[in-house]
């Protein structure tokens, strides 16, 4: 991977199509790829292996949508980045519903995620809009064991000591069902915007981002 100014990483089970509004207005994003994880390995230590093979720019942004979020603000408590953008994420396990902890016995089930996406996709995707056919269509081709064990470590996520020294600057959508906007902390909530709003509200997304690295150039 050549050096970048900004590295985004997409959520659980989402590749770089998850971010194709922010690639045509940030021509140096990259999107970082997931790599296999370690048995029970937790998600801290996972963060740490990425970080290791990510090349970055001297002050750099790091950032990520959703699980792709948590893993980028573990990895910016160990890179010499400016500031972690986190888009439908979470600051801290607290932002995750509080019925989530009770549901890690049920982590194992995502490993079916990508059969679930295929079926869907073939049942009913006509009748799903852009941006959720195109996120089924991530799902369908993901890696059932990384799903498996990217629930679970999220699920029983600890921050690392060293997260509380990240600058974060955080933007959610109002109807996020998944992680509800109430429990985010975020600098802005996007009013009508659900957890997929790095594709349905990219220029709100884009003009986020831009306005963060203006701020810290000040």
């Amino acid at each position: 991977m050549a050096p970048t100014s900004l590295l985004l990483l997409p959520g659980m089970g989402a590749d770089a199509r998850m971010f194709r509004p922010q690639q045509q207005a940030f021509p140096e994003l990259q999107v970082a790829k997931w790599i296999p994880p370690e048995p029970r390995e937790t998600l801290a230590h996972y963060a740490e292996r990425l970080a290791e093979r990510v090349i970055l720019s001297p002050d750099a942004y790091l950032g990520g949508a959703s699980f792709g979020g948590v893993v980028a603000l573990e990895m910016a408590a160990l890179l010499p980045v400016k500031k972690c953008i986190l888009i439908g994420s979470l600051r801290s396990p607290a932002g995750l519903r509080w019925i989530y902890p009770k549901l890690r016995h049920l982590s194992g089930l995502s490993a079916f995620g990508p059969r679930s996406a295929q079926a869907s996709l073939w049942m009913a995707g006509a009748l799903c809009g852009p941006a959720f056919r195109g996120i089924l269509r991530q799902l369908a081709a993901a890696d059932g064991r990384f799903l498996s064990w990217a629930s679970r470590a999220l699920l029983e996520w600890t921050p690392s000591a060293s997260v509380a020294n990240v600058s974060i600057s955080q933007i959610h959508g109002q109807r996020d069902w998944l992680l509800p906007a109430r429990f985010s902390q975020a600098d802005l909530i996007v009013p009508g915007a659900g957890h997929l709003l790095s594709l349905t509200h990219g220029r709100e997304v884009n003009q986020f981002i831009e306005t963060q690295v203006i701020a810290s150039a000040e």
